[in-house]
């Protein structure tokens, strides 16, 4: 008699699948989260793209995002890979799906937009040709996530690292707090100098939260030179503050040091000039938050 695989046997996306298909505790833990927690996402999604607009949100989870967008004045579609998580998307326009192969033609979209969700993409590149593929020229690509890859978490968790917290599942002590500070100076040089190579993480699925099922140290400049590549012009890297503030500095000649991806790009039409070499142009406007 043949036996189905054991989980940890199965290939990273269908443990995720799986997970994510049938994890109550992960839908539940979505659905309490406040939707407060999105304003720095709408913001970003309603400062660079126009009212009505057609929009598909990827990661939509449990769908509160989604309905702020809907709320905007967009158009919006909710998908999610867990049929689980989008039933609690009621009232919204919503499809399950895998970004790798989404069930939509070319350009049927104004705008794809997603919430901490890069993190959570066993397969970037696959899933960001996805994304261009169903924009319309001209459109928009716009995504937030936190920059696992950077460098600067450690610092900025000082004080949750003295009270004995640190930011779980990547560091308690202030031990490990150092070797990821130094693994990930290695890894944010690496993709400067080496480029890009999407450096997966181990998940940890026994849970809910905390990043504990993120796949990918996610990268803001991989994410960037990504979309170029495949004809977008890249107009915001990450999150900044408005001048001269310390966001903006670290923002506009570090990015890889923000903790915080806020990418915007624009797909180059047959007539559009070519997207800049190096570092990307970009517009303060999508990322004065």
């Amino acid at each position: 008699m043949s036996r189905s695989p054991s989980p940890v046997t199965l290939p990273i996306d269908r443990q995720l699948s799986r997970f994510y298909a049938t994890s109550v505790p992960y839908r539940d833990m979505l659905a309490g989260r406040d939707p407060a927690e999105f304003d720095r996402y709408v913001r970003l999604v309603r400062d660079a793209a126009p009212p009505g607009a057609r929009m598909l949100e990827i990661g939509s989870g449990t769908g509160q995002a989604a309905r702020a967008l809907a709320a905007a004045g967009f158009e919006v579609t909710a998908s999610d890979l867990s049929p689980l998580f989008l039933a609690e998307g009621r009232g919204l326009s919503r499809l399950a799906a895998d970004v790798r192969a989404l069930p939509f033609p070319n350009g049927a979209f104004d705008v794809v937009a997603g919430c901490e969700v890069l993190e959570h993409l066993p397969d970037v590149p696959r899933a960001l040709a996805e994304l261009v593929r169903v924009l319309a020229p001209a459109g928009l690509v716009v995504l937030r996530s936190p920059q696992l890859s950077s460098p600067i978490w450690p610092i900025l968790d000082l004080p949750a690292l003295a009270r004995g917290e640190g930011r779980p599942p990547h560091y308690v002590t202030g031990r490990q707090a150092a070797r990821f500070l130094v693994n990930n100076t290695v890894r944010s040089l690496r993709i400067e100098l080496l480029g890009s190579n999407f450096a997966r993480r181990r998940p940890d699925l026994s849970g809910a939260g905390g990043d504990a099922d993120a796949v990918y140290w996610s990268s803001s400049r991989e994410v960037s030179r990504c979309l170029e590549g495949l004809g977008c012009e890249v107009l915001a890297q990450v999150e900044m503050r408005p001048p001269p503030s310390r966001s903006w500095l670290v923002g506009r000649f570090l990015p890889a040091l923000s903790p915080t991806i806020a990418v915007v790009a624009r797909k180059l039409g047959a007539g559009d000039p070519p997207a800049p070499s190096g570092l990307p142009r970009r517009k303060d406007e999508h990322a004065q938050h």
